[in-house]
Formats: C-alpha cells, sequence, structure tokens
C-alpha cells in the first residue's frame, strides 16, 4: 500500500519517480540512474525530467542513487544490471551476502552464474 514500504527498488528514474509514494516516512528508494526513455521523450512530446533526484529528496526517503548500468559493464556484462540493483537491496535490507548468493547460483542459469556472483558483489558493496 501507499506509503508502506521499507525499501521501493526502481530500475530507473522516472519509475522511481512514480512509484516513491510507495515508501514509508522514513523509508529507503533505491534507484538505478540510467535513463530508459518513454516514447513521449523519445518523440518530443514531452522532456525527461532533469530534477529526478531532487523531487525524490523533497520527501521522507533515504535515495540512494546509483548507476547500476556502469556496475554492470565493470562486472562483464551490461546484462547484469538487475543482479547489481539485488545486491544493493540484500544489503540494505541486512541479507547477509551468502544467502543471496546461494539465491543466485541456484537461480541463474550456470554459464552466466560467475558474471552475475561479480555484480552482485559490486551492487552488495556499494552500500
Amino acid at each position: 500500500a501507499e506509503g508502506d514500504a521499507d525499501v521501493v527498488l526502481a530500475f530507473e528514474g522516472l519509475e522511481a519517480l512514480r512509484a516513491v509514494h510507495y515508501a514509508k516516512e522514513g523509508g529507503t528508494l533505491i534507484m538505478n540512474t540510467q535513463r530508459i526513455l518513454p516514447m513521449p521523450c523519445i518523440t518530443g512530446a514531452t522532456a525527461y525530467p532533469n530534477d529526478i533526484e531532487a523531487r525524490i529528496k523533497a520527501r521522507d526517503v533515504n535515495l540512494i542513487a546509483l548507476d547500476a548500468l556502469d556496475e554492470a559493464q565493470k562486472a562483464g556484462n551490461i546484462k547484469t544490471v538487475n543482479t547489481v540493483m539485488i545486491g544493493v537491496l540484500a544489503k540494505v535490507a541486512d541479507i547477509p551476502y551468502e544467502i543471496v548468493k546461494q539465491a543466485v547460483e541456484a537461480t541463474v542459469p550456470k554459464k552466466v552464474v560467475d558474471v552475475n556472483l561479480v555484480a552482485l558483489k559490486r551492487g552488495y558493496d556499494l552500500i
């Protein structure tokens, strides 16, 4: 429900802005700073807001903004953006790294486990 979430995870800035109201007072919003332009921005019908972080910070929410795409590239594969974000979420939620690592090992295809573990650790260590 609105205002009840301890943590909100947003994979893009506009998504974060649309979802910030779900965070409770003093809650945390984890936001990937990557811009994924919606069609109205692509067509020029509207501009992508440049003040997303300021608008989120104006609320009583702890904002953790990170460039998960850059972290995924440094891990070795841009497709691991979600895993970077999961690492940050796990650290914020105080979930032991070993538990999250085991979950990744159990659910990610074997051929990409190693790069996902690097991405997970990068995200976990950011906090």
